[in-house]
């Protein structure tokens, strides 16, 4: 592959900046393989062309020193990896208006077209003090002012110490409220565009910069007159929700509606703190689902997401499945099941990074967007109710058909309860795994999700549902032999009591009887080693004494007794007089001969044998 971008300026006075935010190349000494190359100019022999492979996590800017600039991308046949994303801008320092300098406050008139101002330097890099006031009014009487923060490279931190760009919604020497403090870098910039808009028919925007050592290039803003409704009757003021940034390992609840709501990383987009444990339950009303779109993520990538992440549930807790693992960048939407999604966000002692931000609301009820029905060659939709059901394998009573895949969607829409399943007949072909004719039961409406359960031959297990308010059971059969089948009854019942709170009270009692046997058993040795003087301060007991006197006689008698018995023994043992010791009578064994005369004369062996070399 071999793809090439062009970017240019609207003039020959203009520049561009391409700001490659990440990429995954195929790294190769030398680039020699896969590559990302840069060149200066219009064409690949404008200038000496910059070329990049392997990862980086925090990509590579790129400003053209003219009107044009070139990118290019080249891949040979064999290893594939993920590519870049990046954003690209006019490299043009404009102060607005017709300012030249900030010594004094830059006032701009907004329109209903969007315009644009920068920082003095932008985009090439400085370090310096600066202090710039901007205030803008709108054209049309009555109107607010929307300020949109395009492009962000400045002196970044946990806090804003160096670098400080403010928006108010009013005059920000007097009156005015502060809308948002920013300080991001190009690293920590939300891939979203964000958008502020006054309450009042004024904008106030401050930067201030201070010589800190770090370079930066500056910021990009634009900002249009819009109607905020301003009339001479009480107006109701509806403003967008604050995002919900706490964190804690408690689980926060949250309650999802039809109005969007936001959940963020903590201090979002400054980047997140090390070692962070959050929780967040979203709830919704009954009957519906909860949908949430990422707006932006970026999060520590490594291998498996084994440092920072996030794990989104399909239910109020971590037994239930998992929907998504993710870290790095991140962008595709996620739907629950059911009205409960549990969010979880964990950061190492590691790498930091900007964060995410999503957004969540409710709707009705759906079928699932991970449900493909064009997955097999029947699907059903079940509705289960607290009136028991039934359904059954194809022409049951009689024999099934082969090489089908059938799917049962089974659905507790009261979002309450556990869905239960009983096997009241099953004559499946049976063999040890199922791998022939089965039916196989998921905790969710997809295959992807957890197995509940499988059965084939004549098992007929009970199986409960408790983690979510889907369960699937999918046939299926292979190209050969064919049985009655099977039939399932399904309904919606209370939960059971949790299994493992029984396997935990049983170990209790378990672990009890033990711990009190082992302590009986301590105790003893411990009134033992007393009697007999073994610990520190304890003489030996009386009693210990004549016992000991008594087992000490005892060994003795014994050994006396077996010292006698073993001498009667030994007499015994010694030859009858007139007889030589040790003699016994043998019996005669076949010549010699006679055992051998069967194999075969020595030359005829060698014969056999002479492909050896011979050894001189």
């Amino acid at each position: 592959m071999d793809c090439r971008w062009l970017f240019s300026g609207p003039t020959a006075s203009d520049r561009v900046v391409i700001d490659i935010q990440k990429y995954y190349i195929e790294g190769s000494p030398g680039c020699r393989y896969d590559y990302l190359e840069y060149v200066d100019g219009q064409t690949l022999s404008s200038a000496e062309p910059q070329r990049v492979c392997n990862v980086a996590q925090t990509g590579v800017m790129y400003v053209t020193s003219g009107q044009y600039g070139l990118l290019r991308l080249k891949s040979d046949f064999s290893v594939q990896w993920a590519g870049f994303t990046l954003r690209y801008l006019l490299g043009k320092a404009n102060l607005g208006g017709s300012a030249t300098d900030c010594s004094s406050t830059i006032s701009l008139t907004a329109t209903s077209t969007k315009q644009y101002f920068t920082n003095s330097q932008w985009p090439d890099e400085y370090d310096m003090n600066e202090n710039c006031l901007w205030s803008i009014t709108p054209t049309t009487a009555n109107y607010g002012i929307e300020v949109e923060v395009v492009y962000s490279d400045l002196v970044s931190g946990e806090v804003c110490y160096s670098d400080l760009l403010e928006i108010y919604s009013g005059d920000s020497t007097s009156t005015g409220t502060r809308l948002q403090l920013l300080c991001d870098n190009r690293r920590s910039f939300p891939g979203e565009i964000t958008s502020y808009t006054s309450s009042t028919t004024r904008a106030d925007v401050k930067y201030t910069a201070l010589l800190s050592g770090y370079r930066r290039r500056g910021f990009v803003m634009a900002y249009k007159e819009v109607d905020i409704g301003i009339t001479t009757t009480p107006l109701v003021i509806t403003t967008t929700p604050t995002p919900v940034s706490t964190c804690s390992s408690s689980t926060i609840s949250l309650t999802a509606s039809s109005t969007s709501q936001f959940i963020t990383t903590p201090d979002y987009p400054v980047f997140y703190a090390a070692n962070q444990n959050c929780r967040w339950l979203v709830n919704a009303p009954a009957g519906s689902i909860i949908n949430l779109r990422v707006i932006d993520s970026s999060l520590e990538d490594s291998e498996g997401c084994m440092g920072d992440r996030v794990v989104i549930y399909d239910g109020s807790g971590t037994n239930y499945p998992v929907l998504t693992t993710f870290c790095g960048p991140f962008s595709n939407d996620v739907n629950s099941t059911s009205n409960e999604m549990l969010v979880t966000f964990y950061s190492d002692g590691s790498a930091q990074e900007r964060g995410f931000k999503f957004e969540y609301s409710s709707s009705d009820h759906t079928t699932p967007s991970c449900v493909d029905l064009s997955t097999s060659n029947e699907w059903n939709n079940l509705t289960a109710t607290t009136t028991a059901q039934y359904f059954t394998s194809p022409n049951y009573p009689d024999n099934y058909n082969s090489s089908v895949t059938i799917h049962w969607l089974i659905h507790n829409p009261t979002d309450t309860g556990v869905i239960k399943l009983e096997t009241v007949d099953s004559r499946l072909e049976s063999d040890p795994g199922c791998s022939y004719d089965s039916v196989t039961v998921y905790k969710g409406p997809c295959s992807t999700y957890p197995q509940l359960g499988f059965f084939c031959g004549t098992n007929a297990p009970t199986l409960t549902q408790d983690v979510g308010s889907y369960a699937l059971v999918v046939f299926k059969t292979d190209g050969t032999t064919e049985f009655k089948g099977f039939r399932m009854k399904y309904y919606v019942t209370e939960a059971d009591e949790d299994d493992t709170s029984i396997a935990n009270t049983i170990g209790l009692i378990v672990g009890i009887v033990v711990g009190v046997v082992a302590l009986a058993g301590i105790i003893g040795a411990l009134i033992w080693a007393a009697k007999a003087g073994k610990l520190p301060g304890f003489k030996p007991s009386a009693e210990y004494k004549r016992h000991r006197r008594g087992s000490l006689s005892s060994v003795s008698s014994s050994s006396s007794s077996s010292s006698s018995e073993s001498s009667s023994e030994d007499r015994e043992r010694q030859p009858r007089p007139g007889t030589s010791k040790g003699r016994m009578k043998h019996k005669q064994l076949p010549p010699m001969k006679d055992s051998f005369s069967r194999l075969p004369p020595l030359d005829s062996y060698s014969r056999n044998v002479n492909i050896l070399p011979k050894i001189k």
